[in-house]
């Protein structure tokens, strides 16, 4: 074989390394469903995530679910939304190097989503607000551990980014 069909063939491929990649990139950037999410948990834990779903906030709460669910169900249909700079302060003061937020940098546009959600939290008890968004970020499910408020959850999502909010 010539040195020119050995560049062309380690050009093409490379061209479908990338092709594989980029489909696989673009694969997880697609929303999923909180029902999705929670149908398989375990495949899609410690996987970073776009998910669209209903946030639900009030006093002491902030949560993702599924369109039709209550917050009165079963915690385990609900997703805890976890604050990357909370997480972050936690895992520092467990002595842990690794921080959340180096992973995924929120945008100005999305800073002003995010201010937009956390806004809508009340600050004290009373009805929950009900948001529908687009979120971004790493998620777990309980494996022995339990996440939010009273450690009553068993999956949450710490939050990279946020891409929409209505």
């Amino acid at each position: 074989m010539s040195e020119h069909s050995n560049q062309l063939k380690k050009t093409s491929n490379m061209v479908w390394i990338l092709i594989v990649l980029l489909h696989l990139s673009c694969q997880d950037s697609s929303p999923i469903t909180v029902f999705e999410l929670l149908n398989e948990p375990d495949r899609y834990h410690g996987r970073v995530v776009t998910v669209e779903g209903w946030s639900v906030s009030n006093f002491e709460l902030q949560v993702l679910q599924g369109q039709g669910e209550r917050v009165e169900d079963e915690q385990k249909k609900v997703i805890w939304i976890d604050q990357v700079e909370v997480v972050d302060a936690h895992e520092r003061n467990l002595g842990k190097k690794e921080s959340f937020s180096k992973r995924e940098r929120m945008s100005p546009g999305e800073k002003e989503l995010y201010k937009k959600l956390m806004a809508s939290r009340p600050t004290t008890p009373g009805p929950a607000q009900l948001r529908h968004v687009v979120l971004r970020g790493e998620f777990q499910t309980a494996r022995g551990a339990r996440f939010g408020h009273l450690s009553a959850f068993r999956h949450r999502l710490i939050l990279y980014r946020v891409l929409s909010v209505d």
